[in-house]
Order: C-alpha cells, then sequence, then structure tokens
C-alpha cells in the first residue's frame, strides 16, 4: 500500500472517529440533530433531575452556558446560542422541576 493511501485512510478514520465523538459523545448534539423535540416527565435529561430542585438546576444549565431567557407562569425557558440553536424549558412546582422540555433547529437563521 503506498503512503499517500496510508495516510489518506489514517485520516479518513480520524475524522470518522472525532464526528462519531462530537455527535455521540455530547448529549445536545444528538438531540439538535436527530431528535430535535421532545420532553420528559420521568427520569432526566440534559444532567437535570425531575424532582431536582429549581435552584440547583438553573445552576447547572448556566454551568452548560445556556442563557436565562424569560419565565412565564411555572415555566423557565433557557436558550442555547451555539450553531444548535434551541431551548430547554423547564415546568417547575413547589420548587422542584416536574417536566422538561427540548426544541432545537440548527438549521434557524
Amino acid at each position: 500500500m503506498s503512503r499517500r493511501r496510508s495516510l489518506f485512510l489514517v485520516g479518513t478514520f480520524l475524522v470518522i472517529l472525532a464526528g462519531f465523538w462530537y455527535f455521540c459523545g455530547v448529549e445536545r448534539n444528538y438531540y439538535a440533530v436527530s431528535s430535535n423535540r421532545g420532553s420528559v416527565e420521568i427520569g432526566s435529561k440534559f444532567d437535570i433531575r425531575i424532582g431536582q430542585d429549581y435552584t440547583s438546576a438553573d445552576r447547572t444549565l448556566k454551568a452548560d452556558e445556556f442563557k436565562f431567557g424569560y419565565q412565564k407562569d411555572n415555566k423557565f425557558v433557557y436558550r442555547e446560542t451555539s450553531w444548535r440553536r434551541g431551548y430547554i424549558e423547564i415546568t417547575v412546582e413547589d420548587d422542584a422541576v416536574t417536566k422538561i422540555r427540548w426544541r432545537y433547529d440548527f438549521m434557524a437563521i
């Protein structure tokens, strides 16, 4: 096998490996591309657990570079302005998270 072909195969492998890590290694990347909207009322999503106190969930989202968008009644919306272009909405009752919704549209302008 020629040196040029070997370099091409190694480079291709590294690009595929980097793509796999990027899209499958970060939960938000996966959801932005393949499952761009949804909600959960049991379990956890985006490092937030159902039943977690709001203050802790707020800190978690802000640490993940989400920006607080707005609050309407008991719903708090956080925006992500990276290439994913999405938002996460958490519903809070009695200072505990009861629902997590998300929507991503990385093709939006």
